[in-house]
């Protein structure tokens, strides 16, 4: 169990990550998670998501790819004990840079993420009823009145098409609503660019509807 003072300084700092948590799993759980208490895990595909993302929105590049074919000698084994990054293949170094070309064939999502006006990867900050909320948009658009245009958020899948079941499944609908509140934009679209992890790499667009991040609003009143 967590102490009082842990669980204040981790409520202090609010983030979407941190508020899906405790909605999920309750404040001492996500602490838990905060402090490395209990482990993350992820699936190879959300790791080529996101390294596919990051090189996107370019970043320091996250990963090398595999010098040798295997690690039967010497030099390979002391080439693979030397990296710091995480080690991908030929073949999932091409899957990376297929997803990032068909974002960016895709007008409208092309258009979203690096049209005028766009920034990538900001930091965002707000006090809101009290507390500290920061939140890292992965592409916003900024008006020339300096006002945020709209946030997007940049997701990858296997298939896209079931990407309004899995909003509901993951608590998009809290993102949406976070972002809007620390951005700002609660009268302005939040936009979700979908790319598929595996072929033929669709590519898509969504924006919030208005009840969906109604009901975000609806969850962080129960954190």
């Amino acid at each position: 169990m967590t102490d009082e003072k842990t669980k204040q300084e981790y409520v202090d700092h609010w983030s979407y990550s941190s508020a899906k948590r405790i909605y999920r799993n309750g404040v001492d759980y996500a602490v838990a998670e905060q402090l490395g208490i209990i482990e993350q895990t992820y699936g190879k595909a959300v790791d080529i998501g996101q390294l596919a993302h990051a090189h996107l929105l370019g970043g320091e590049q996250e990963f090398v790819v595999k010098k040798y074919p295997n690690y039967l000698t010497k030099e390979a084994r002391d080439w693979r004990d030397a990296q710091t990054l995480p080690i991908i293949s030929e073949d999932e170094f091409n899957t990376i840079t297929t997803i990032v070309d068909r974002i960016k064939s895709h007008p409208l999502a092309k258009e979203l993420i690096f049209g005028k006006g766009t920034q990538r990867e900001v930091e965002l900050k707000a006090r809101i009823e009290g507390k500290d909320w920061v939140g890292r948009a992965d592409v916003i658009k900024v008006g020339d009145d300096k006002s945020i245009d709209y946030v997007l958020d940049i997701k990858t899948a296997a298939k896209f098409d079931e990407f309004k079941w899995t909003a509901k499944r993951n608590d998009y609908d809290l993102q949406a609503a976070v972002y809007s509140l620390i951005a700002k934009t609660q009268d302005k679209p939040f936009y979700w660019v979908i790319a598929e992890t595996v072929a033929p790499y669709r590519v898509g667009v969504a924006v919030s509807a208005e009840e969906f991040t109604e009901s975000g609003y609806r969850k962080l009143e129960t954190i």
